[in-house]
């Protein structure tokens, strides 16, 4: 699931919130109202790896396919 989740991760910003929630995860800044503060923080180890490669918007995006992909995974073992 996270190869596929990753291979399809936007590769910029797309509409809506999406450019807000790049730039809340690279400076850890605080987003509207509920402000996504354990997102924010994972999101900004990703946003902050280099070595990953990209720019930070897809590796912002990079890392909502990992938090998927565990989610997934954690749904199938509990199944």
């Amino acid at each position: 699931v996270l190869a596929v989740y990753a291979r399809t991760a936007f590769a910029g910003v797309a509409s809506g919130d999406s450019g807000e929630m790049v730039q809340i995860a690279y400076v850890l800044g605080v987003a509207h109202p509920p402000g996504y503060p354990l997102w924010t923080m994972l999101a900004h180890l990703f946003a902050r790896c280099e070595s990953l490669g990209g720019s930070v918007a897809w590796r912002v995006n990079v890392s909502s396919s990992f938090f998927g992909a565990g989610a997934a995974g954690v749904l199938a073992a509990a199944i």
